[in-house]
């Protein structure tokens, strides 16, 4: 029992201060009983990932009509009263407030009150034995998200495992298929890096080995067209983001019981294939090499995990620079070219191979760029590029321009590398 105005008082104040100086990252709002006698004394912890104060501004800040400093009240507004009454109304509750904090670390606003036991039934969502049959595969690149997650679950006594992205969520996938134990619920993030999630369950639905699980799609930005798209895609159900756990709950309960409808095996179901492409040119596309420029370590990191997906080779370098001493000294059969990088950016790199007296002047060089405006593509093209990608890469958008460009290059058997064709 307590004052659930003023603790809603209390909370608004310290969220919406923590949103107001957080520019990235997330803010997370946690609640813990730290001890229980006749009364409760309740912990509550607002962290946000924002500009952070300094300590000398930390033993100020509850002060009356004080922010950290006088550029946040021209940045933001406010006179900083907020906290002055949360410190107030805290302490009236027999409690205590306080502020962990770093400069560009972000902060934790924390307050401890003591509340009276209420005596009312508490809803749980107790285990289902239909639970026990199931093996769930967690899919988000937000650690917070699959925390949430991980722990509904074991509540549940569901038996989960959890992968960062898509790609490792293909691969734990795999090794689970192949280990006769497959996973049969998934819970697929829609937005993440690399590979999203509407294009992981369209891989592992293309796969005629694929043991049909089902499929919930969570999104944080659930329209009606990403809806369709999941729904086209084989998902069983889409929740939006940050997810209920009654929703969740009842929706695992659901698909679980009606699952003879929902996963009906089709047996006329085929794997894609890239249209015109057989099984021998897909091999000798895949035993190609390529030669990767990008400066940007996460970006490198999701290009080789696009590229290990497809299934080819690749050796990265950091700048136009050393993607042209690559070239000259060992064999590559396309070149993936960042536009911006130090030392020597794409464009310079490309016009610098385009000069070799060699047959590597006219390798395929692809640009990458984040810049998708009008006029870059042609920017590219007339600096010797032969196409261009934007960024973010999708792995689909990579798969159909690398099919496109190294497919006029044949593998031959004899001392040549391999032929030209021109068609």
């Amino acid at each position: 029992f307590g004052d659930q105005t003023r603790l809603r008082q209390i909370l608004m104040n310290l969220l919406s201060n923590a949103i107001k100086f957080t520019d990235a990252g997330e803010v997370v709002i946690s609640v813990e009983a730290v001890s229980f006698k006749d009364k409760s004394q309740i912990l509550f912890k607002i962290k946000d990932t924002g500009l952070g104060i300094t300590k000398e501004q930390q033993d100020k800040i509850f002060g009356s009509f004080t922010q950290a400093d006088g550029s946040t009240t021209r940045r933001f507004g406010g006179t900083g009263l907020g906290l002055t009454i949360c410190k107030q109304l805290v302490e009236l509750m027999d409690g205590e407030i306080g502020i962990e904090s770093e400069i560009k670390k972000g902060s934790t606003f924390w307050f401890k009150i003591i509340l009276e036991k209420g005596t009312g039934n508490v809803h749980a969502f107790s285990p289902n034995h239909e639970f026990n049959k199931l093996k769930t595969l967690i899919v988000d690149d937000n650690n917070t998200n699959r925390a949430i997650l991980e722990y509904q679950l074991k509540n549940w006594d569901i038996e989960y495992e959890s992968a960062h992205d898509a790609f490792d969520a293909l691969d734990k996938y795999q090794k689970a298929l192949e280990s006769k134990k497959p996973f049969n619920l998934l819970l697929v993030d829609y937005m993440m890096p690399g590979m999203n999630g509407l294009e992981m369950i369209e891989d592992i639905k293309s796969d005629v080995k694929q043991n049909n699980p089902l499929i919930i799609m969570l999104s944080s930005a659930m329209t009606e067209g990403v809806r369709e798209k999941a729904k086209k895609a084989g998902a069983n159900r889409y929740l939006n983001k940050p997810v209920r756990q009654s929703y969740l709950y009842d929706s695992i309960l659901e698909l679980v019981h009606n699952k003879r409808k929902s996963i009906k095996p089709d047996s006329k179901r085929q794997p894609k294939k890239s249209a015109g492409s057989s099984r021998a040119e897909l091999k000798a596309l895949s035993e190609m090499k390529l030669l990767v420029a990008e400066d940007n370590s996460i970006n490198q990191k999701v290009i080789i995990g696009l590229l290990k997906k497809l299934g080819y080779q690749a050796q990265m370098t950091n700048n136009g620079a050393e993607a042209y001493e690559e070239l000259q000294k060992n064999h590559y059969d396309i070149v993936l070219m960042d536009c911006q990088m130090p030392e020597m950016d794409g464009f310079t790199a490309t016009r610098e191979i385009r000069k070799l007296n060699s047959t590597k002047s006219q390798i395929p060089i692809i640009a990458m760029t984040a810049n998708a405006m009008e006029g870059d593509r042609d920017k590219c093209i007339d600096s010797g590029m032969d196409d261009y990608l934007p960024k973010p890469l999708s792995i689909k958008g990579l798969k159909t321009i690398l099919e496109k460009h190294l497919s006029v290059r044949k593998y031959i058997k004899g001392p040549k590398k391999c032929e030209i064709i021109n068609i």
